[in-house]
């Protein structure tokens, strides 16, 4: 309901992945496009934000230990904001014993971290980024207050490194989409790689080879 509410009145979304996978925020981003669309706003309008959890270094398995502790704190302290999704799984939070608890915690943080957050490499995070968008997310907002301050300013190079990625990633998919649009299958290049030079012979000409 609150989906079609922010599409019919042509309101910008804001949302999260908490209590969504990335096939339910699809589903829900289709709801508020239909319901501004039934509105009569401009289809082309209408930004609709993901707040991610986002923790990035050089490698995968530090990333996740470092993050771990810090994450399980907040998924704790944010417990109502999982009560769809444990409704989902038939648990009930005041009868669940302590181990129990904590067990569940940690299931949900790698579910978490695997499918739906920022936790992790650059490169990890990229197939996230790339899910979302197909989803129809035109922006992400990055929750960086969680994690240890020192921690969360040391990573943000590696998130200016996913940024880079993501904007790379998305030139490649929309110069392919443009170019399908005006030659046959077989003529659409299988791959595109960035450079920031073309290569040169020692005399100086375009190195074709």
């Amino acid at each position: 309901e609150t989906f079609e509410y922010a599409g019919r009145s042509g309101a910008n979304l804001l949302t999260h992945l908490l209590t969504q996978n990335i096939d339910k925020l699809a589903h829900h981003i289709g709801i508020y496009r239909t319901a501004r669309e039934n509105a009569g706003f401009d289809l082309r309008t209408g930004t609709v934000t993901v707040m991610i959890h986002t923790y990035l270094g050089e490698n995968l398995d530090e990333a996740l230990t470092q993050a771990k502790g810090p994450f399980l704190d907040y998924l704790e302290g944010h417990l109502s904001l999982l009560s769809g999704w444990l409704k989902e799984q038939n648990i009930h939070l005041d009868t669940l014993p302590s181990a129990d608890k904590q067990s569940m915690l940690e299931f949900a943080f790698r579910r978490y971290t695997r499918e739906l957050s920022f936790i992790g490499t650059p490169e990890s995070a990229l197939s996230v980024a790339e899910n979302l968008q197909e989803a129809g997310v035109n922006e992400v907002a990055c929750l960086i207050d969680w994690i240890v301050p020192e921690h969360a300013v040391t990573a943000l190079d590696h998130l200016v490194t996913l940024k880079d990625m993501v904007q790379s990633l998305f030139s490649r998919k929309a110069l392919r989409k443009h170019l399908q649009e005006g030659l046959p299958d077989y003529m659409v290049p299988a791959a595109f790689v960035t450079l920031k030079a073309l290569p040169l012979t020692p005399n100086g000409k375009i190195d074709r080879n």
